[in-house]
């Protein structure tokens, strides 16, 4: 299915065009779309993951099927493959780092493996669990820890296909987990309000401790700030914003001007995504503090999110549908809304040289100063009327927050 050139060995192999990045979501002069459409499927999606180094997104659906679609947004979403290697719902579905397998995780509680390149199941630790997987997160291409209905933690050596290490701290189901590879450590939460910690070391796996439980059920956890500080999410509405050296209380907690979050979606190291069982999907900066509406009104629980590999597009799945939005808009959370009052710093002015050169480069912006050093060269004397070259200010605007963010 998917060609051997196609995947480079680590992410730092790909070419990414600069120019199909400076791409805005509606162009109103000329009525086009940048934004792939919708899947539709006839089953409940519990599940959505992009690939990390191509356009497939695969799907996990309520009748056991595993489903990988090529999206664009040239031509019609396309069906690659369909698996059928659960006998239940397929409740979480990711991709490993180099893309080359697919992992699934079931009701029936068996964690699958597929072969993206040979499209085909690889193998299967059926009874992975005694009780239905809720979810599991892939750490590197030899390690995957699940979390199962009942609260047991395991973690998994997928070259050996053996649990290497257990862990059984809370009482109810586990409903997320994230890894900070700076401090080499796994953090899980659980629907009975609390968050545990363990070291990574394959056998020699440890846990450090667990928080104190919260009147709330927590249905998501992100580490972001490369590590130091871990967001959980409420079901009942509220963010839980923790100190990773100081985990036994919460430092704030802050509303999220929904009823209820249902997942959560890291998009940098200080801006996450939240959606909502009405519907909606917002965006926070802990930067700027600012808060941004990305999905209004899908009607239905945003089940769970993805973002795509070159952060253009985020991914949502609710009942049916899986519905792509424009995350370039994410970026005006970023430090560019502060620039302002930072312009006359060495900062600053270095940031607009570096920005300017960008511009130049790839928006075929000349330098007036250039053509007169020519002119001076060649001998001219006369001068040459300024022209002011007029380009899409959203170009700048997202050239801008490339410089920031990355």
């Amino acid at each position: 299915m998917i060609a051997e050139e196609d995947l480079p060995e680590t992410i730092d192999d790909i070419n990414y065009d600069i120019d199909s990045w400076v791409v805005i979501k509606h162009d109103d002069k000329n009525s086009k779309k940048y934004i792939p459409e919708n899947i539709i499927e006839t089953e409940n999606i519990f599940s959505v993951n992009f690939h990390p180094k191509l356009n497939l997104i695969s799907l996990g659906l309520i009748n056991g099927e595993t489903k990988i679609y090529k999206y664009s947004i040239d031509k019609p979403n396309a069906l690659l493959a369909t698996f059928n290697n659960h006998k239940e719902s397929v409740r979480k579905v990711c991709f490993s780092d180099n893309g080359k397998l697919l992992y699934t995780a079931s009701s029936d509680r068996a964690l699958g493996v597929i072969d993206c390149k040979q499209a085909k199941v690889k193998y299967s630790i059926k009874d992975a669990h005694g009780v239905p997987i809720s979810t599991f997160i892939v750490i590197d291409d030899n390690t995957v820890v699940t979390g199962d209905d009942e609260g047991l933690v395991r973690i998994w050596d997928t070259r050996q296909r053996y649990c290497a290490k257990e862990f059984n701290e809370h009482g109810d189901y586990i409903s997320g987990f994230d890894y900070s590879p700076q401090h080499n450590k796994l953090f899980c939460c659980s629907a009975d309000g609390s968050i545990s910690v363990m070291s990574l070391n394959g056998k020699n796996s440890k846990g450090i401790g667990v928080t104190l439980g919260v009147n709330d059920d927590y249905t998501g956890i992100l580490c972001l700030k490369d590590g130091k500080d871990v967001i959980a999410a409420g079901a009942s509405g509220t963010i839980y914003h923790y100190d990773h050296e100081q985990l036994y209380e919460s430092k704030r907690n802050m509303k999220s001007f929904v009823k209820s979050i249902s997942c959560l979606l890291q998009v940098n190291e200080t801006t996450y995504c939240y959606g909502s069982d009405d519907g909606d999907i917002l965006a926070h900066s802990l930067q700027t503090g600012k808060r941004m509406r990305m999905c209004d009104g899908m009607d239905s629980p945003i089940l769970d999110m993805s973002i795509s590999r070159d952060a253009k597009y985020i991914a949502s799945c609710s009942f049916e549908t899986v519905k792509f939005h424009n995350a370039l808009n994410l970026y005006n959370l970023s430090l560019v809304e502060q620039i302002e009052e930072v312009d006359e710093s060495k900062e600053g002015k270095q940031l607009k040289k570096e920005e300017a050169k960008l511009e130049k480069k790839y928006l075929n912006i000349k330098d007036d100063n250039d053509d007169k050093k020519k002119r001076k060269k060649a001998g001219g004397v006369q001068e040459k009327k300024k022209k002011v070259k007029v380009f899409n200010s959203e170009r700048k605007q997202f050239l801008h927050d490339l410089l920031t963010n990355y």
